[in-house]
């Protein structure tokens, strides 16, 4: 099982290292480190239309993507989408599964 910390370092800073990627200000996730959930077969946001880990009871959640200050997802559902540097796309809210 990975530690927060392994995962940060997976995740976070070794591809800002690898890649030298600069600071975001005002970039950053909320993950519920409790929530179980199921992997369903199929998502709205994935551009596969499988995964090999279909019915896998897993742990931890993602509930917020905050970029560079604007609401990007929230509680499964994306609301902006990163177009450019500067520009979002704003998307109505549906609802999807997780």
């Amino acid at each position: 099982m990975l530690s927060l910390q392994d995962i940060v370092d997976r995740l976070y800073t070794n591809p800002k290292r690898i890649f030298s990627l600069p600071d975001q200000k005002n970039t950053y996730i909320e993950v519920d480190l409790d929530e179980e959930w199921v992997i369903p077969a199929q998502t709205q946001y994935c551009r596969s239309k499988w995964t090999p880990f279909t019915g896998h009871r897993v742990r931890g959640c993602v509930r917020k993507v905050v970029l560079r200050g604007k609401v990007a997802y929230i509680d499964g559902q994306v609301i902006y989408l990163l177009v450019t540097a500067v520009k979002f796309l704003h998307i109505p809210a549906t609802s999807c599964e997780i």
